[in-house]
């Protein structure tokens, strides 16, 4: 005790510090003074760590940590909820200053209405060495680089356990819902974020990837050694993340760089951007002799654009080319819609574009639909690389649009090499060829063939689900079997024989197994009731399923109803054409999407259009079936 007060008081006549009186604000420069601060209980061990229950703690804290303490060590543990009352500056606010002790939350709430602006913003602003573990965040977060609503800039950290409803915003690098940037062997496991998460920044350039992204959960995973990976493990993001005028934009985490893991992680949210972006991942970027993994991950949230690069896990990836360093996308599950008709191009159910060698995507599954301009694949948009097989055992069983025709398959759009083993229905997608100009129909199945096995794509890394498409089969410890966001995703819609999304001409089956809850978006065109749906009337509309709460799949159709007088569209039994109605709805079913092919029609009038007739089929509708004039005439007036 006399120590102690001789501290004090040495303190205290060399002018460093000011302690507070009926615990009020304080400011601590020596290291040595840290007890004197009144905490609300506690001596900072392990067993009796520091109490913070008011305000004034956390101001306590900030300030002797701005003033050169770490509290490396040291324990504290918060006991209340807390609102800020005016903008808060981080505890550790700058890269000279930073928290190396253990924080826990312990589930309170600490609601921060504004912050100083600046950089390294959050509820921490740099911490190194620390444990940051239950901590839940509220209000409005902003600044320039390294901004996270829990921690800023994070090195060699453990984040667990953490939440955030804050909205945050960025102007310059490295944004994120949890944390803004990691490194060194830090950690970001089981947080969720459910405030909206923004960046202002403007970067166009792909090249120009140094420190920038936006997450979810991380903006920036970056690299430290083989031995000090960046994690980030089972968190989920429900929110929007948007940065309209950068790269690099993620679900989950905007960019990883060189050493980093993503495991068990989900996005639910909206993510647009200008381009790179994923609902998992924006960017894996691997240097040489690095290495990236994004495995057992599932995005439900839509993926947006305005440029290239879009993929419902990983936008971008960037292999070192290099067998001994590569870059692992694996047994992950893509529901959500990536991409907008006829807006961009590189764009894949699972990776949008995967720039070189040994950059594998392998066991996944893609049930969203993917669109746009050009090179659109439901499983990969670009494969490059050496002409050797990186895309390996994916199933998609989601529709591939583009507005061109130019190198869009079900499962590659364009690639120098073949994908191994990967099939797709050709019910729910329908690309003609698997890849690029290949059409390797046997890869084709029907939604018969697929659901209740797992022989397609493989049952080595696939697991059988009675009623639904197979899942894939993670080997380590996670199971998609039970996960819900899975289930929904591999629940199936069981159209009739010959029938397909862009021509649905019959009743058909939705599965309800796993308690999914089917809807549609327009009943006077589809009704379901049960398990049933019907076909009203010729029309698109959109199956949503949920499970009562989430939505978790949406799949576009078009149904058609017989709009002519007679026939059954036999060589024998053509359908009758006998007016100019008639004629136009064989033209808006085809220019839909709806082929015919197959079918037989037999003109059986003279038929007058006017002169705004547009024509049957175009460039990426084709009519296909057999059309007999029969000796009649069309006039177009």
């Amino acid at each position: 005790m006399k120590n102690r007060l001789f501290i004090l008081l040495a303190v205290l006549l060399c002018g460093t510090a000011t302690l507070r009186a009926e615990r009020e604000y304080v400011t601590v420069n020596s290291v040595d003074a840290i007890d004197a601060v009144q905490w609300s209980g506690g001596d900072g061990s392990q067993g009796d760590p520091y109490q913070i229950a008011t305000e004034t703690d956390l101001l306590a804290l900030q300030s002797t940590v701005a003033s050169g303490a770490t509290y490396t060590g040291k324990y504290f543990i918060l006991r209340s909820d807390i609102t800020l009352s005016s903008a808060w500056t981080p505890i550790g606010s700058d890269a000279t200053h930073y928290f190396q002790g253990d924080f826990d939350g312990d589930k309170f709430v600490i609601t921060i209405p504004s912050t100083v602006s600046g950089a390294y913003r959050g509820l921490f602003g740099h911490t190194n060495g620390a444990n940051i573990h239950s901590v839940t965040v509220a209000g409005s977060i902003s600044g320039t680089q390294y901004v996270g609503g829990v921690v800023g800039y994070a090195e060699n950290t453990q984040i667990s356990d953490c939440a955030s409803s804050a909205s945050v915003t960025g102007s310059s690098n490295a944004t994120g819902g949890i944390v803004g940037y990691m490194i060194a062997g830090s950690t970001v496991s089981r947080c969720v974020n459910k405030g909206t998460v923004s960046s202002s920044v403007y970067n166009t350039s792909q090249w120009n990837y140094t420190d920038y992204g936006v997450g979810g959960i991380v903006g920036y995973a970056n690299y430290g050694s083989s031995s000090t990976v960046a994690m980030v493990s089972d968190c989920m993001n429900y929110a929007t993340v948007t940065a309209t005028n950068t790269l690099y934009v993620g679900g989950v985490v905007g960019q990883v760089y060189s050493y980093g893991k993503i495991s068990g992680c989900k996005n639910f949210g909206l993510v647009s951007a200008y381009g790179c972006v994923g609902g998992i991942c924006g960017s894996a970027y691997l240097s040489y002799n690095g290495n990236i993994a994004i495995r057992n991950s599932v995005n439900v949230g839509t993926i947006r654009a305005t440029s290239n690069n879009l993929g419902g896990i990983v936008g971008y990836m960037y292999p070192s080319g290099s067998s001994s360093s590569p870059l692992n996308v694996e047994y992950c599950v893509n529901s959500g819609r990536v991409g907008t008709l006829g807006s961009n191009a590189y764009v894949g159910g699972i990776a949008g574009y995967n720039y070189d060698s040994y950059g594998y995507v392998r066991y996944c599954l893609n049930a969203g639909k993917v669109s746009g301009s050009n090179t659109i694949g439901g499983i990969v948009g670009y494969q490059s690389g050496t002409p050797s097989s990186f895309v390996q055992y994916c199933l998609n069983v989601g529709d591939v649009r583009a507005s061109t025709t130019n190198n869009v398959g079900a499962i590659m759009g364009s690639a120098y090499g073949n994908p191994s083993n990967c099939y797709w229905d050709k019910q729910m997608c329908t690309a003609t060829y698997q890849y690029g100009t290949t059409e390797n129909a046997a890869y084709a199945k029907t939604t018969v063939d697929l659901v209740g096995q797992s022989a397609y794509p493989s049952s080595s890394y696939w697991i059988a689900q009675t009623g639904i498409y197979p899942v894939p089969n993670p080997s380590d410890n996670v199971n998609f079997a039970t996960d819900v966001a899975v289930l929904m995703a591999a629940s199936p819609v069981m159209l009739a024989n010959g029938d397909n999304v862009v021509g649905v001409g019959n009743s058909f089956v939705v599965s309800l197994l796993n308690s999914a809850l089917w809807n549609s978006s327009d009943l006077s065109v589809v009704s379901i009731s049960g398990n049933a749906a019907s076909i009203q009337n010729t029309g698109s509309v959109t199956l949503t399923v949920s499970n009562g709460v989430q939505d978790y799949k949406q799949i576009d159709i078009y149904a058609v109803t017989d709009c002519w007088a007679s026939g059954s569209g036999t060589e024998a039994d053509p359908y009758l054409i006998a007016t100019a109605t008639e004629l136009a709805c064989v033209r808006n079913n085809v220019n839909q999407g709806v082929t015919y092919a197959g079918k037989w029609f037999k003109l059986t009038a003279d038929i007058s259009v006017g002169s705004g007739w547009q024509p049957i089929g175009a460039q990426l509708t084709p009519f296909k079936g057999n059309f007999d004039g029969d000796g009649h005439s069309v006039t177009i007036t």
